[in-house]
């Protein structure tokens, strides 16, 4: 495929073009219409994934040939890469695995709800990829959803489910964006990054707890943002940046570590609901400036040069998808990763929020180097216990436990924590605000 380009869409069939550089221009030529009736579409190497339809999922080569995978079910919402030539799909029947080589299912695993999207990539920095996706298993819609955040391994195992989703999220709040992963502390592990409906930003380490300086509003209350985020540095302080887009084109970023609110950018489109994208705008002796571009509902594409210079490894997350490919599966890596904090138990990373607690529950935060118990103990100012909490740390990143006072007074509280692990241990205090 080399100096050729293959685009392909779906609508009434699935068409695949292919452009070629010919002299000065470039050539642009119908390869095929696939019969097919399907909406959605996604490159596999040189193999077009076609879904969306009832047709199940098919297989079609640059040739137009087409095969049906073994027991696809139809209306497939999502489906996402997860290495060499295997795909996850996501459906009403919860997430299918197959190998393209064979078009035979490998795995399947329910989901016990509705998902609209699924992506994949190295969460946890260790080489192996994770299946990644958000489930609503609430199936009325004027009830408050269920919302739950599912990673399975590559072999579609559930490593970990967490509901700490809904502890963070309104009373008719979930997840219909697709989210993305990237790695926005540079700790070698990826956030998994969301966009609700009422436009709250979200982003959650590799065990389910929310990261520092999240949730975020992006769009303003009465216009909320719609799209999927979008992850870069747009303005080249090395710093990810995480982008979305509201229905009148007013494009908003949050500037991960630099700010804690999100600003309003530029208005880049009229009405859309269409995820932007990041690309390189070529500029004389051959390097890059970043580029910013979208499409309205009247299919106009506007766009903007940002002037940044364009580095492709700090695009972690730039178009909907993913990539061209439309694939969801990023194995970029991070160079040079450092841990968010050193010592065992850093005091730094010790605390509770929200602080002071007006609510029902607070979550008593904590950070250590390797795996550890942790044992929590709640004081009065007296040196009474008043409550003891347990929980289990995973070296490296951010842990928590909730506290519930529901039944405790106002007041000032202590919370000991102890940290233990292989012959090892240490404690951190702080103080807990209960106003009710």
């Amino acid at each position: 495929m080399t100096g050729k380009v293959y685009v392909a869409t779906a609508g009434d069939g699935v068409y695949l073009w292919r452009a070629e550089r010919v002299g000065g221009g470039t050539k642009l030529e119908r390869q095929f219409k696939a019969p097919a009736r399907q909406i959605f579409v996604m490159f596999v190497d040189t193999i077009l994934i076609a879904y969306g339809g009832d047709d199940g999922i098919q297989a079609i080569s640059l040739d137009g040939t087409i095969r049906t995978l073994q027991s696809a079910p139809p209306y497939t919402s999502s489906i996402c890469r997860i290495g060499g030539r295997r795909i996850a799909a996501v459906s009403a029947e919860g997430v299918k695995i197959y190998d393209l080589n064979t078009q035979q299912q490998t795995r399947s695993f329910q989901t016990n709800g509705s998902s609209q999207y699924v992506v994949a990539g190295d969460v946890l920095g260790n080489g192996k990829p994770r299946i990644v996706l958000f489930v609503n298993r609430q199936s009325d819609p004027n009830k408050r959803p269920d919302n739950r955040l599912i990673i399975s391994d590559e072999e579609g195992t559930i490593i970990r489910e967490y509901d700490s989703p809904n502890s963070l999220c309104g009373p008719l709040e979930h997840f219909p964006t697709p989210p993305a992963l990237a790695d926005l502390d540079g700790d070698g592990r990826k956030e998994i990054v969301v966009i609700s409906n009422e436009g709250q930003l979200f982003a959650f380490n590799s065990i389910g707890i929310l990261a520092d300086g999240f949730p975020v509003r992006m769009g303003s209350e009465s216009r909320p943002v719609r799209s999927g985020p979008i992850i870069g540095d747009i303005d080249g302080d090395g710093k990810p940046d995480i982008l979305s887009i509201d229905s009148k084109g007013d494009l908003w970023v949050y500037r991960f570590g630099v700010h804690r609110l999100a600003e309003n950018l530029v208005k880049l489109t009229g009405r859309t609901f269409r995820t932007p994208c990041l690309f390189p705008v070529a500029q004389p002796g051959g390097l890059a400036t970043v580029g910013l571009a979208s499409v309205d509902v009247e299919g106009r594409i506007a766009a903007v040069d940002l002037t940044a210079r364009y580095n492709a490894t700090s695009m972690l997350w730039p178009m909907y998808q993913l990539n061209p490919a439309q694939t969801s599966f990023t194995e970029i890596g991070t160079t040079n990763p450092s841990p968010i904090a050193s010592g065992f138990l850093p005091k730094e990373r010790v605390y509770n929020w929200p602080n002071p607690v007006y609510g029902s529950s607070t979550q008593i935060r904590y950070f250590t180097s390797s795996d550890a118990t942790i044992s929590v103990k709640i004081l009065d100012l007296a040196g009474v216990k008043i409550a003891e909490l347990q929980g289990r740390a995973v070296g490296g990143v951010d842990g928590e436990v909730t506290w519930d006072v529901s039944g405790i007074q106002s007041g000032i509280y202590l919370a000991r924590i102890e940290a233990t692990a292989n012959g090892q241990s240490d404690v951190a205090i702080i103080k807990i605000a209960v106003v009710k």
